[in-house]
């Protein structure tokens, strides 16, 4: 459930130190945990990766808007297939025109 140690030891009824004591008796134990508890994030990502195959647009926005920022913008008629278009940003420096860069 991607939960913290502490989360975990009160779900299982258990006490931290019976969870420490148990990792350190079984190495492998620990690596696993540290696993699972990524498990949620990825089945979120799977969720919008599908979402975006289906041609969702409010999720490409989403993705867009929190990977790329301003960079990207989603356009097109909404009964045509998703178009993505890249918007540059050019920094010119004091005194210096656009050709020079």
């Amino acid at each position: 459930m991607g939960c913290t140690d502490l989360e975990a030891c009160f779900f299982a009824d258990i006490g931290k130190t019976a969870l420490y004591e148990y990792q350190a008796a079984n190495p492998g134990f620990a690596e696993r945990k540290e696993a699972l508890k990524q498990r949620p994030v990825l089945l979120a990502r799977s969720v919008i990766v599908d979402a975006l195959i289906d041609g969702d647009r409010a999720s490409a926005h989403k993705v867009i808007d929190r990977k790329e920022g301003s960079k990207l913008t989603v356009s097109g008629d909404p009964d045509s297939p998703l178009q993505v278009a890249v918007i540059e940003r050019r920094i010119v420096k004091p005194g210096q025109s656009e050709e020079k860069q």
